[in-house]
């Protein structure tokens, strides 16, 4: 039986098989039967999330597999596949067909960052890009003595080496008294690289995070707590004051590396609230060529908090409120202008 998946998201930890590994057995029957069947067990046996959100996996079946006929066509299909991943409400759970997709927590967080507003209004002097596809880093100063980053992504598609470019940027701003790092608008990527560019603006190793795997075919079977850290890295290190600006359109890796940020003391988290969407998660596939994801980790702070679909809370809350309108003011931005002042 072949079984494809690979490990993504904030994890940088090999747990199971890479993608293309076998397992010895015949390949599962491609029926509607059959990719409903695996779908649910593979759920059932990796999901790590069932009793934090108070979900019977086991009534769920029993509500959606009597709908599954072998006469169904694909779209009667993923709309079963979907209505009972839908109770997951979780944004690392979704799936993907060649003619349509569904995401388990279907959220769309008010956004509160205008980059173009951002160039225009706030960095006066002038910007720079740099990054996976020269524009994953914005980056110039709000004035002579605060300079300003923001990462748009932590992905790892073309690689690592991309994290790098960051280094003249950190040097660039090596005399300046005070750091925006703005992170809003990052949906996430791969932990590594979130841990890797955190690196940039560390003192001193220290404890970044908790992480704890499904590891057993019980609902309640974890591997134990595992600490993982942050350290210095790169030619040199900020470790001036530092802002990061956060809202909850900052989810996955972003938010691991929110995590990281929060354990220096010379850093403070202005904004809102981030999306609450961290569990490191696997790729998986059906017979038929669907793709998956499953949810496997629960991350935990460094104290123990669990922030899954909750958030990270900032230090200074920023409330921005809903509008049709354009967006005039940075108001979190602003704030932490306010505060480097």
């Amino acid at each position: 039986m072949h079984f494809r998946f690979r490990i993504v998201g904030i994890l940088g930890i090999p747990l199971l098989l890479s993608c293309g590994n076998t397992l010895i057995g015949s390949d599962p029957a491609d029926t509607p039967r059959s990719n409903f069947q695996i779908l649910w067990e593979n759920f059932d046996r990796y999901y790590a999330l069932f009793e934090f959100k108070n979900i019977d996996w086991n009534a769920l079946y029993a509500v959606y597999s009597p709908q599954v006929t072998e006469r169904m066509d694909d779209r009667a299909l993923f709309d079963v596949m979907s209505a009972m991943l839908a109770h997951l409400k979780d944004g690392h759970v979704d799936l993907r067909t060649p003619f349509a997709y569904f995401n388990s927590a279907n959220r769309k967080p008010l956004k509160t960052l205008d980059m173009e507003l951002v160039k225009r209004e706030y960095l006066s002097s002038g910007f720079q890009t740099a990054g996976y596809g020269n524009f994953t880093f914005t980056y110039g100063q709000m004035s002579a003595e605060i300079g300003y980053i923001h990462i748009a992504s932590f992905s790892s598609r073309t690689g690592r080496s991309w994290v790098d470019k960051i280094d003249p940027i950190v040097d660039r701003f090596s005399e300046n008294k005070g750091l925006i790092i703005d992170v809003r608008n990052n949906p996430g990527g791969d932990s590594r690289n979130a841990e890797a560019i955190a690196g940039r603006f560390a003192d001193q190793k220290r404890v970044s995070s908790l992480l704890q795997v499904r590891r057993g075919p019980g609902h309640s079977d974890f591997s134990p707590l595992r600490e993982l850290h942050v350290e210095p890295a790169g030619a040199k290190q900020f470790t001036s004051s530092i802002v990061v600006l956060t809202d909850k359109t900052v989810a996955s890796a972003a938010e691991y590396f929110v995590l990281a940020m929060k354990r220096f003391p010379y850093v403070t988290v202005i904004g809102d609230t981030t999306g609450g969407v961290m569990a490191n998660n696997i790729h998986r596939e059906l017979p038929n060529g669907w793709a998956y994801r499953v949810s496997i980790g629960k991350w935990f702070s460094a104290d123990g908090e669990f922030f899954e679909a909750v958030g990270i809370p900032p230090d200074i809350s920023v409330h921005v409120a809903a509008s049709d309108e354009p967006l005039e003011r940075d108001v979190i931005l602003e704030k932490a202008i306010e505060l480097l002042n």
